[in-house]
Order: C-alpha cells, then sequence, then structure tokens
C-alpha cells in the first residue's frame, strides 16, 4: 500500500490531475514542481514564465512569508496539487513532504502569516487552529501531504475523459481542470496546460460529449504552398481541411451526395489553404489593410482549366465573375472586388492588385517559415498574428514581442489546441474589460431598442 501511494503520487501530471479531480472539485490544479509554483506565485509572475514579455507584481509581505515557510515544508522533488470547491467554500491543497503529520502542522504554525496559528490533535488528527477558531485539517499519508479548510462535499467520482488527459503535454508547468454546467452544452469539462518553460504555448482541451463525430471530415494538417510577398503578412489562417477530405456520404444522400462529390473532383481543394493580412491600406488612405490567401488543389490541375472552372461555379452561385485573362478572374462579391490567379494546382486571391502582383512573383519574405510549418503539418487550423491593438489591452505600438498563436483540433468528442497569447498579465485584464465593456453597451442598446419599439409600453 506504501509503494502504491508514492508510486500514485509521482506517476506524472496527468496522473496527479486526474486524482486531483476525482473529488470533483470545480476547479483542480495539479504542478509538476511544488517550489518552481510557489516561487512564481510568491514573485507575483505568471505560472507561465515569458521572458519576452515581463510582468511582476511582487505579493503581500505576509503572504510572501507564509509562502516562504511552505516551501520549507516540501520534500525536494514535492509536486503540489489544489483543488476548489464553490459550495460549500472548500481548499485544499496537498503536495510532497519528508514530515509526518505532527510535524507538519507544528512546522505550518511557526510560520509568521500575520495571524499565528496553533496546532492541535484531537479526535480527527491534526489540526491547525486560528485565532478567530477557524481550522484547517493536516494530512499526511505515505509522504503526500494534504491542507485542507473545510470538507469537500460529498458527490461520486468524477472521471476526466481519457482524451481529455492525453490532450495533456507530460512536462513541467501546471495542468488545470475545470467543470461547469451550461445551458446549452450541459456538462463541460476543460484541461489547461501551462508550461514552466519560456515561450512553450499553453495546451487546453475541452470535453463534449454531444459534439458531432469528427470521422466524416479527416482531420490532419497540412504544409502550405511556399508564398512570398515583399512584406511578411501581419495575421495568418492556415487551414488543413479540403474538399478532399470530407465524407459527404456521412451526411448526404441521393442528389445532394452526387453533388457534392462532383464538386470535389471538379474543385478537389486540398488541405494547405492560407489566408492572410498584409500591411498596408491597398492603396486607399484610411482603408482596410490587404487580403490575400493562397488555395491548393489536389492532383494537377493546369491553370487555364482551373481558371474555367472557377468561372463555371461562379456563375452556378450567380457571382459576378469576369474573366480577365487566360489566368486571372475579377469578382464582385458585396460591393468588393476581389482578384484571383490560377497558377498550376494553385489559386491565387487578393483583394489588391499589387498584393496578387506579388504572389504569382514569389519574390520577397515567406509566409510560412519552417517553424510555423511543423504547427501547421500537425494542426487542422492554425490562427497566428504578429500585432494586437493597444486599445484593446495589446502593446502601445500594437506589435507583439512574439506572434500570438492559437490552433484547434476536434477528436473524440475533444476540442484541443495551443495558444500562446505574449502579453502582460494587466494587459489580459485589460482585454477581459473591453469585452465586459463591449457586453454590458450591447445589452443597454439592445433594452433601448426594445422599449422604442412600435407597441412598446414605458
Amino acid at each position: 500500500m506504501f509503494l502504491f501511494a508514492v508510486t500514485f503520487a509521482h506517476a506524472g501530471l496527468r496522473a496527479d490531475l486526474d486524482r486531483e479531480a476525482r473529488d470533483a472539485p470545480e476547479i483542480a490544479i495539479a504542478c509538476t514542481s511544488a517550489k518552481e509554483t510557489l516561487a512564481r506565485v510568491r514573485d507575483g509572475a505568471a505560472l507561465v514564465r515569458d521572458d519576452d514579455v515581463p510582468d511582476a507584481t511582487p505579493v503581500p509581505p505576509e503572504l510572501a512569508g507564509f509562502l516562504d515557510g511552505l516551501g520549507g515544508v516540501l520534500a525536494d522533488d514535492a509536486r503540489v496539487s489544489v483543488g476548489w470547491w464553490e459550495s460549500p467554500s472548500v481548499m485544499r491543497i496537498g503536495f510532497d513532504t519528508s514530515l509526518d503529520a505532527g510535524a507538519l502542522a507544528t512546522a505550518l504554525a511557526a510560520i509568521d502569516a500575520g495571524a499565528p496559528a496553533t496546532a492541535v490533535q484531537g479526535p480527527e488528527g491534526w489540526r491547525l487552529r486560528d485565532p478567530d477558531g477557524s481550522e484547517m485539517s493536516v494530512t499526511v499519508t505515505a509522504g503526500w501531504a494534504q491542507i485542507a479548510r473545510g470538507a469537500p462535499p460529498s458527490a461520486p467520482p468524477r472521471i476526466l475523459p481519457a482524451p481529455l488527459l492525453a490532450a495533456l503535454p507530460e512536462e513541467p508547468g501546471c495542468a488545470v481542470a475545470a467543470h461547469v454546467t451550461d445551458k446549452e452544452m450541459g456538462e463541460v469539462d476543460m484541461v489547461f496546460h501551462l508550461p514552466f518553460t519560456a515561450g512553450r504555448p499553453g495546451s487546453f482541451a475541452f470535453a463534449l460529449p454531444q459534439l458531432a463525430d469528427s470521422s466524416a471530415v479527416l482531420l490532419s494538417g497540412a504544409v502550405p504552398p511556399e508564398v512570398r510577398t515583399p512584406a511578411a503578412p501581419v495575421a495568418l489562417v492556415a487551414l488543413g481541411i479540403g474538399l478532399d477530405s470530407i465524407d459527404f456520404s456521412a451526411f448526404l444522400k441521393g442528389k445532394e451526395l452526387a453533388e457534392a462529390r462532383r464538386l470535389q473532383g471538379f474543385f478537389p481543394i486540398t488541405g494547405g489553404t492560407v489566408v492572410a493580412v498584409l500591411q498596408g491600406n491597398g492603396g486607399a488612405p484610411g482603408g482596410p489593410p490587404p487580403v490575400a490567401a493562397v488555395i491548393p488543389f489536389a492532383g494537377k490541375v493546369p491553370a487555364r482549366v482551373l481558371t474555367r472552372r472557377l468561372l463555371k461555379i461562379s456563375k452556378e452561385l450567380e457571382l459576378s465573375a469576369t474573366k480577365v485573362d487566360a489566368t486571372h478572374v475579377s469578382m464582385r462579391v458585396q460591393d468588393v472586388d476581389i482578384l484571383f490567379a490560377a497558377a498550376q494546382s494553385r489559386l491565387y486571391v487578393a483583394s489588391d492588385a499589387g498584393v496578387l502582383a506579388a504572389l504569382e512573383g514569389g519574390v520577397g519574405t515567406p509566409w510560412i517559415n519552417p517553424k510555423l510549418a511543423a504547427v501547421t503539418s500537425e494542426w487542422p487550423l492554425v490562427v497566428t498574428t504578429n500585432e494586437f491593438p493597444a486599445a484593446l489591452g495589446g502593446p502601445e505600438d500594437g506589435v507583439l514581442p512574439r506572434p500570438f498563436l492559437l490552433t484547434l483540433d476536434v477528436e473524440g468528442g475533444v476540442i484541443k489546441g495551443l495558444v500562446d497569447v505574449p502579453l502582460t498579465l494587466p494587459q489580459l485584464a485589460k482585454i477581459g474589460e473591453t469585452f465586459q465593456a463591449a457586453r454590458a453597451a450591447r445589452k443597454m442598446r439592445d433594452a433601448r431598442n426594445a422599449a422604442s419599439a412600435p407597441g412598446t409600453e414605458l
């Protein structure tokens, strides 16, 4: 039993998180290093160290003293876990220690945290008693300590789905599991991984059992075609999904299935499409930045054939398209001119003639560097940008210290991905405040519109 308990405590980050989540807290946290976690909290930094984004707000002295004292009772290789229950309000902290319950309670009581506690032993074991009479339980089982204020409510064990845990990397950092009940989605479990390694993206996953099975779409990454423009994109979206990766028979039948399969063969878009936002304003003062894209096709489709097929599809869709020459098409969509240039098994798209010419010329900075290509080859959806507006909480010049990154995949009812947000905690807080203000303004506007609607009595 002793060997099993020790092995379980050090089985890995996923196992630690799974163990903490089984008591059904609203939030469960497990970290690979207790000392690393305490040091980050003490310094007021985020759990994710980010050398590019300095951000530190020292904690109050009394809390710093408590954290220092807590570090003195940890085992050398201690992990740490935290469970939080909303109702009743319960907080539990677990960690590896070489002390027994009595020695641990005595050591914790000796920590000067502004309100000295007393270690007491009673019928229910060791406890820490604060001057106001409140108590925390202190237990140690096979080297695993737990300090809890209050008792977790009795509830059936919560088993995190295996695909959800598998989405967490077994690398240094903290893993978080949360459970929410949503009116539309029902019971939702989610996990996050916050790496200790600087510059590493975090991981996340959401278990949505009601999510339609993704087997109808062969989700995979793809290396996009090489594209160059004089200036690198400000932001881009890469898709590993194409028409050729969809099994339409999973949700279409009869004539609709035949038509979808005809489109697959006629216009075989494959994985690797990239849509980018470029610098500038397209030559129009105050205008929007140019948008461009490259769309790859499976097999060998000559440029002239691709042009004819594009014109035919636009006619079937009743779009206003004009053939400029054998490989160029101009299309009018909602008062916007979109320009197309066909190459073998590739279609260039742009909102600006100069950008389209640059795409065809293939001279300048590659859109996809080797590091990003490794990401797009693995993930079906990749979103990245080098800029974030200061008005929404970004840096003053709007330029990020390194690119924002978001990836997504769906497998077995689990949405999973990576995220790297190189912003400070105050900047992230400002983003939240901005969205809250926008939502409040929208609610107020909707209320005014409802009040002013015909027939409404004030």
